[in-house]
Parts: C-alpha cells; structure tokens; sequence
C-alpha cells in the first residue's frame, strides 16, 4: 500500500471536516449614513480637534445634536442607505434645474414690443436665444461601496458624498452693441462640497469625512460626518407547529 497517498488522502479529509465544521458568518448589510450639518464658525474651530480624533468624536457628535436641537446648528441634510457587501448603491435628494447653456443671436427686427425712443439707454434682458440647455442637481447625493471584510467586523468603504447649493443667477455681457445699448446673459452660479475617498471603519465607528467654510449660511462650517454599521440578517421565525384537535 501506498502510505504517502494514504496520509495525504486523511489529511484532505481533516481538512474538509475542519472547513465544514467552521461557521460562516452570518449574512449582513452594511449600513451607511453621512450627517450634512452646518455649524457657526467658532463653535465650529472648537470642535474640529474633538472630531478629528476617534476617542472623542462621538463626544462631539453629540454637542452637535444638541446643537441642532437648540437650532445652533443648521441640518443640512442626513442621507442614509443600506446595502449589500460589495455592491454599489446611490441615494439623492435633489431639484433637476434646467438653464441655457448654448445661445443665438437675436435680430433688432425679431425684438417685440419695439424698442423705446431713447435706445441709447435700453438693456436687453433677453438677447439672445437659447439653442441648447444643460441641467444640474441641487441638493446632496451619497455614493457608496462597501465590502465586509473576513472578520465580519472591519468595513472597507468607497464613498462619495456632494451637495450643490444654487447661489442665483449672474450677468455677463453679450456681443455689446453700438450707441450705448447692452445685451446681457444670466447663468447660474454653483457651489458644491464633495468627498470622495477610500477608507476602513469598525462596525458602528464614526469619522469626520470632510470640513468646508461655505458660502451660506454665511460664517459656517460644513461638516461630513459619517458613520458604517453591520446590519446582520435576521433568520426568517420557524413556523409555529400546530397540534391537531
């Protein structure tokens, strides 16, 4: 018989009773929530150090919602998603605003009503047309991918946080004309906070995905504040025996 072949068969055999008799883990979703808030700027510089550290953040974290209850604190807004591990998924809350962003000239005939008198001092609103339009999202999208690492306790994250704010509408001069007269364009103006980045979390931890000094509301900081957890799949209830009459 041969006795290599026959240790090297048992030890195939330990090896797939060891794997079957180890667990798996148990199924899980992988929830991911990011807080938009608004902070006043000291209060803010204060806190940044608390926030930055991840002994103290959920200290800070709740300032912040005490804050928010005393209206301090601005919530922008506080977008949340579940999903499965290694999936991609996306969540907004945003307006779809449509503006010009090609143009044609108009000709003087095509005006109405007819230009006054004193031409030399009209401004044209509206002169131009437009041929081509390009629309933007208002408002705050999250982006995430994440994957449950072998301990079932380590979360890898891809995330990509944004909000656009719409600050109004500015004017720029178009092909001015002779004698005086003016043709202007409005377009609007955006401003957008965004994080995209890399990262690994324990289940349940929080960190401080990004601070940005915005223009509204005015002498504020916005804050990104994200937190992952594991959401483990509950077993469907065995169905209840019933005993006969």
């Amino acid at each position: 018989m041969n006795f290599t072949l026959l240790a090297a068969a048992c030890s195939l055999v330990t090896a797939f009773s060891a794997a079957a008799a180890t667990p798996k883990p148990a199924p899980a979703n992988v929830r991911v929530e990011v807080q938009i808030v608004a902070v006043p700027l000291a209060k803010a510089v204060e806190l940044l150090p608390e926030l930055r550290d991840p002994d103290s953040i959920d200290e800070a974290f709740t300032q912040i919602q005490e804050m928010l209850s005393s209206s301090e604190a601005k919530l922008i807004a506080w977008p949340e998603l579940r999903t499965k591990s290694g999936q991609r998924a996306v969540t907004e809350d945003v307006e779809e605003m449509r503006y010009p962003s090609e143009y044609v000239e108009v000709s003087r005939s095509e005006h109405e009503p007819p230009p006054p008198k004193d031409a030399s001092k009209r401004v044209d609103q509206d002169p131009m047309r437009p041929t081509a339009f390009a629309t933007r999202n208002i408002g705050v999208t999250l982006e995430v991918e994440a994957v449950v690492l072998g301990d079932s306790a380590t979360i890898d994250l891809q995330v990509a946080p944004q909000h656009v704010r719409f600050l109004g509408y500015e004017s720029f001069d178009a092909n001015p004309e002779a004698k005086g007269r003016e043709a202007k364009l409005k377009q609007p103006r955006f401003y957008t906070t965004k994080t995209n980045t890399s990262l690994s979390l324990r289940s349940g931890q929080r960190v401080l995905l990004g601070s940005f000094v915005v223009p509204e509301p005015l002498d504020h900081i916005e804050f990104f504040i994200l937190q992952a957890q594991l959401i483990p799949v509950e077993a469907p209830a065995a169905a209840e025996e019933h005993e006969g009459p």
